[in-house]
């Protein structure tokens, strides 16, 4: 059985959107809010493994969101795909895998942190009502810098790609 490698990058891409999603959810399940405060207002130890593969999962479907809403609206706004000419292996492999290390997983958590906060706000304002004028403001600010932060992301993925995987 192959070792379960949690790095850095699936952190931030997955763990941490998912995270806020767990966050999310607490507004909604009870049995969430208590593993989220637990008697002394923080998780215990026990609830630390629950809520991470909560943060793991909710992390996976809002990448799914972020598929199927973001990357379309950044891809439209200037980040021109790019196929895979041939199939990678080599130094091309190699390239290839630093190139999803090094910039993909960024967009994917600039992109996830972005979906998994609207997704939150849009939460916080059926549940509590009104977030007020300033907060609403910064948090409109935040999705702003993480939506161009993703664009640019992707689109150095794309180029990168197009540079070291597809040409001669």
């Amino acid at each position: 059985m192959e070792k379960l490698s949690l790095d850095f990058s699936l952190l931030i891409a997955y763990i941490l959107p998912g995270s806020l999603g767990v966050v999310t959810l607490s507004f909604y399940s009870e049995r969430v809010q208590r593993l989220l405060s637990g008697e002394q207002g923080s998780p215990t130890a026990t609830a630390l493994i629950p809520l991470s593969i909560l943060a793991l999962g909710l992390g996976i479907l809002v990448n799914a969101i972020t598929w199927a809403a973001v990357r379309p609206l950044i891809e439209v706004t200037g980040a021109k795909r790019v196929a895979i000419q041939r199939r990678p292996s080599g130094e091309r492999l190699e390239a290839y895998r630093f190139i999803i290390e090094h910039r993909f997983r960024y967009y994917q958590c600039y992109a996830n942190v972005l979906t998994a906060l609207v997704i939150f706000g849009a939460s916080y304002l059926h549940q509590r009502g009104s977030a007020g004028l300033w907060v609403a403001s910064v948090i409109l600010l935040i999705v702003i810098v993480l939506f161009l932060a993703a664009r640019d992301s992707l689109k150095q993925t794309y180029q990168r790609i197009d540079e070291w995987v597809n040409r001669e």
